[in-house]
């Protein structure tokens, strides 16, 4: 009998902060001034997740390859949000 396996992708937007970097030299006061760390909002299918990382991919082909693909630090995370109504569902039988 075939296997059928069913591999779901949601599209999520996840919120959070990323690391910074100024690639001159500064004076430490001004430094400490700034705004820390840079607020992000990203979009893409979420291919899945570790206990520590959410993996999106900024494109999904008809043969289930992706590209662009982004991890981010669940730590680093302020919000993730499922966006209701867009979802890619892939059905393979082995």
């Amino acid at each position: 009998a075939a296997m059928t396996r069913k591999s779901i992708y949601p599209l999520v937007r996840i919120d959070w902060i990323d690391a910074t970097t100024c690639p001159a030299w500064r004076e430490v006061a001004d430094v400490l001034k700034w705004e820390h760390g840079t607020k992000i909002h990203s979009i893409g299918w979420l291919l899945g997740e570790t206990k520590d990382f959410y993996v999106l991919g900024q494109s999904l082909s008809a043969n289930e390859k992706t590209d662009a693909v982004l991890e981010i630090p669940k730590r680093w995370a302020t919000k993730k949000q499922v966006i209701k109504g867009h979802t890619i569902e892939y059905n393979q039988g082995s």
